[in-house]
């Protein structure tokens, strides 16, 4: 990038609101996390997640599972509970 180039965008951030700069942020510290996200050649869901962050849906692009967080959710048990199901009691509360 030239000089001037870096003058006339650090020029722009300097005027951006701080909701803007923390949006900034966190696009770039995904972009550095997460090299892929840099290419040109982006999958299909690194390209949604960079929209969504840029948007400002997402605050930060999770990193990938790790195998031990995928096999924990594979082996993952259902809590019993007595009486009637929990959807239940939560629809007579609201009525």
């Amino acid at each position: 990038m030239t000089s001037t180039t870096f003058e006339k965008l650090w020029d722009e951030v300097r005027g951006l609101s701080p909701d803007e700069l923390r949006r900034l942020r966190n696009l770039i510290d995904s972009l550095l996390a997460k090299p892929a996200l840099q290419g040109d050649t982006l999958g299909k869901q690194d390209q949604v997640e960079l929209a969504m962050l840029r948007d400002g849906l997402l605050s930060r692009i999770p990193p990938p599972m790790t195998d031990e967080q995928i096999k924990a959710f594979q082996e993952r048990q259902p809590i019993h509970i007595e009486g009637e199901p929990l959807s239940e009691t939560i629809i007579k509360e609201r009525r």
